[in-house]
């Protein structure tokens, strides 16, 4: 008689050549071995549950060395790595069960480092009970075999080899973007949670922010030659790194609007007059909103609101009363730096007014409002208070007053919005100002406001665009220039005065600095642009086509101009990607216009706003807290780095590519402009969106295309007939 088989043996059948084959995979062994078998079901991803859990009862498997236990018949589910033999018969199954490679032990250590990296963890935290063993609980083997590398090892080997990655990564990602992009590096200084200095530096290539680095100032007055010189540096470096002519790799600089900035841009047009220097929207029109709200009538009506908001939040008891109402939520302050975060305080003032004024009919607000001591302006808080709740002209100005701090709320959120550059600063500016204007000439606020608060907010729009003293304008010549040259935008010969002619004639001898140059150019836009004349012109007329079309199909529900723009926007910039600002048309028609079109593809590709790098600073609150103080600097820019550009790669990597990087969260689930979507309707209409699906139908009634090919401007070549017989002649 043979040897009885054991449990492993059953699930073997020996083939003619004498191999042993297992029943459930191409798996086989030259000979009988029961140990090797019960290895190999337990590992085989075709073996069922069962199985596994009869052999883990029934084989102890310890060296070469096999035995029997218990009875032939299968284990249930239940029973599953529940043997009852010793424990190191227990955690030799487990072993077999649990096998780690070093190969996969690298890969787990690479994924916690990923994990610290991307979730702003602390380094120790690989050295805490609890996360070990929810390690031994996910491989035990893992541990066992001592594959967990210290503290010191991930804050130094693991996270340079992380960091040399995602390096490698963005750089191959930028490569993919066109030997016609061009990036804008932006600057944002920030102190840190150890009182430390530093300045973020970041690049924005199509339509996306990435971090590029860290640079500590010490302890700096931080002055506009401060500002030039790290800049400065930065370009120079970036240019020595990448072999590239700084005007080739750079298109612009954009910053905050402070004056050491525009002084230091000054600087720096001087070294690098190639570049274009712009400070940032959104922070500008914020400046514009805190203006409003320093006019006399305006600032009295916010002074009131902030009182009511201030007694709700900071008076615990109540605050306690308050929020016993249904359905109530707290009002929101807003920081000085952030004026647009004003529309915020007065809509959640708004839509809390029942609450508001139902408080002091609350049976406990007399007695706990006694505690309530004397402020400036107001020595009977309680008093007040109720005397505001109660006053009907008080709400009717605070209605009023919202619907304008909503209109500057919505053109901030639009100019903060990816993709916007400053050829779209005009078109916003001016969406803004017929808002504006709509509200002031409405017969309620006319009624109500004094002339003189009307008269005073038009006069700060234009102080804006003709700046009086130290104000910062919203437009510099070359804002207004590449409006001109974005296709979608671009007017005739009779929309231009000669005072616009004579500002693109400043920016031309700025950029070029050669008169015959600058001549050039000035020709090739009358001719090209203006007159429409040529293969430029007539793309340029099929876009003004495209863009009327769409008007006149999906933009007609809209009300305000800033909610035109913005559904308009959101349609150019999914539909047509690579027409959106024009550069495809410049570099596919170069020839045409050389000196315009080498002005044209620095220009259509700065980006308009700041608001990327504040993100950035965002971020570095994440990884350097108050309790996570002594990181040095070097390493915060490494972790900064793997934290903010690994949500980029994972959205930038191509459909079916694995991403490096995994991770769907926000940078900061407080980030404000997170808020500004949350708090305000959406910069594109629900409308606006149904409309997607009917778009290409619409088009075809006026001779636009029914889809649109890979480059708009292949289509334009092969299909002269989308232009009229008039056009052609």
């Amino acid at each position: 008689m043979g040897r009885t088989k054991g449990a492993s043996t059953l699930h073997f059948e020996q083939d003619p050549s004498g191999k042993w084959k297992c029943k459930y995979c191409p798996y086989s062994l030259a000979t009988r071995n029961s140990t090797l078998f019960a290895r190999h079901l337990l590992k085989c991803k075709h073996v069922s549950d069962n199985i596994k859990a009869s052999i883990m009862q029934k084989h102890t498997v310890s060296g070469s060395q096999h035995s029997f236990t218990g009875s032939e018949s299968g284990a249930g589910p239940s029973d599953f790595g529940s043997s009852s033999g010793s424990p190191s018969r227990q955690s030799s199954i487990r072993t077999l069960m649990h096998s780690c490679s070093p190969g996969e032990a690298e890969k787990i250590n690479m994924a916690i480092m990923k994990l610290i990296a991307v979730q702003g963890l602390p380094f120790s935290i690989v050295e805490s009970d609890p996360f070990q063993e929810m390690l031994r609980a996910a491989n035990c083997s893992y541990m066992d075999q001592g594959h967990l590398r210290s503290n010191t090892h991930f804050r130094t080997t693991l996270l340079d080899s992380l960091y040399d990655h995602v390096v490698q990564q963005v750089e191959e990602n930028l490569g993919r973007t066109g030997i016609s992009s061009k990036r804008t590096l932006g600057f944002d200084t920030y102190t840190t949670k150890a009182g430390v200095c530093v300045t973020n530096f970041g690049q924005t290539v199509d339509n996306k922010t990435y971090f590029l680095d860290m640079v500590p100032a010490g302890i700096p007055a931080l002055t506009s030659e401060y500002y030039a010189e790290k800049v400065q540096q930065k370009l120079d470096s970036m240019s020595t790194q990448l072999q590239q002519p700084v005007q080739d790799l750079f298109c612009g600089v954009v910053g905050d609007n402070c004056s050491a900035n525009l002084r230091a841009f000054a600087m720096l047009k001087k070294i690098y007059p190639k570049l274009f220097y712009t400070g940032c929207l959104p922070h500008l029109l914020a400046r514009v909103t805190k203006d409003i709200c320093e006019i006399p009538e305006f600032k009295m009506l916010l002074e009131k609101i902030i009182f009511v908001t201030k007694l709700v939040i900071n008076h615990e008891r109540i605050k306690a009363l308050y929020k016993q109402a249904k359905g109530a939520t707290l009002p929101k302050l807003f920081a000085d730096t952030r004026f647009c975060h004003a529309a915020l305080l007065t809509k959640s003032v708004e839509k809390n007014k029942e609450f508001l004024q139902s408080l002091p009919d609350h049976p406990m607000f007399t007695k706990v409002a006694e505690s309530l001591k004397p402020i400036r302006n107001h020595k009977n808080q309680k008093e007040d208070f109720v005397k505001l709740m109660k006053d009907g002209s008080f709400w009717e100005g605070l209605l009023s007053f919202n619907k304008l701090l909503q209109i500057c709320l919505h053109a901030c959120t639009i100019s903060e919005t990816d993709g916007i550059k400053i050829c779209h600063v005009l078109p916003i500016w001016s969406a803004l100002r017929t808002d504006v204007s709509n509200w002031v000439h409405k017969i309620h606020t006319q009624s109500f406001w004094l002339p003189g608060t009307l008269n005073d907010v038009k006069n700060v729009l234009d102080n804006r665009e003709c700046p009086r003293g130290n104000r910062v304008p919203v437009m510099q010549d070359f804002h207004k220039l590449s409006y001109y040259l974005n296709p979608f935008f671009a007017p005739k010969s009779g929309e231009v005065g000669s005072e616009m002619q004579e500002s693109f004639d400043r920016v031309f001898k700025t950029y070029f600095g050669d008169d015959e140059k600058s001549m050039k150019a000035i020709a090739q836009i009358g001719f090209s642009v203006l007159e429409r004349n040529g293969r430029i012109g007539k793309q340029i007329e099929f876009c003004q086509k495209l863009k009327k079309a769409h008007a006149d199909t999906h933009l007609q529900e809209h009300g305000s101009e800033l909610d035109k723009f913005g559904a308009f926007f959101h349609w150019q910039k999914t539909n047509f990607k690579q027409m959106q600002d024009g550069l495809t048309m410049w570099c596919t028609n170069e020839k045409e216009a050389l000196e315009l079109a080498q002005i044209a593809k620095s220009l259509l590709q700065v980006a308009a706003q700041n608001a990327s790098i504040e993100r950035i600073c965002k971020g570095h609150s994440v990884i350097h807290t108050k309790v996570r103080n002594r990181l040095v600097v070097p390493r915060q820019k490494k972790l900064l780095f793997i934290y903010f550009n690994s949500r980029l790669l994972k959205s930038s990597f191509q459909e079916g590519q694995e991403a490096f990087l995994d991770g769907d969260e926000d940078l900061d689930d407080d980030d404000e402009d997170r808020d500004y979507l949350s708090d305000n309707e959406s910069v594109h209409s629900d409308k606006d969106k149904d409309h997607n699906d009917e778009e290409d139908r619409d088009d075809d009634d006026t001779n636009m295309p029914a889809s649109m090919p890979a480059s708009i401007w292949d289509y334009l070549s092969d299909n002269e007939s989308v232009h009229s017989d008039k056009d052609k002649d």
